[in-house]
C-alpha cells in the first residue's frame, strides 16, 4: 500500500507544476513579455510561505 500512496501524493506535484506554467505562459501572453513574472513568482511564494507558517501555528 505504501506505493501507492506515494503515487497519488507524486501526481499531486505534478498537477501544481503544470498549473505554475500555464499560470506563467498566460502571464507573458498578457503581458507580452516576461517583465512581471518573477515579480508574481515572488508575490506567491511569499503567500504560500505565509500560509504554511499559518498551518503549522494550528498543528
Amino acid at each position: 500500500m505504501g506505493n501507492v500512496s506515494m503515487m497519488i501524493f507524486g501526481n499531486y506535484g505534478i498537477r501544481a507544476a503544470a498549473n505554475a506554467m500555464q499560470e506563467t505562459s498566460r502571464r507573458i501572453i498578457a503581458d507580452g513579455g516576461v517583465q512581471n513574472v518573477s515579480r508574481l513568482r515572488r508575490l506567491k511564494l511569499a503567500s504560500f510561505a505565509e500560509r504554511c507558517a499559518d498551518t503549522a501555528a494550528e498543528i
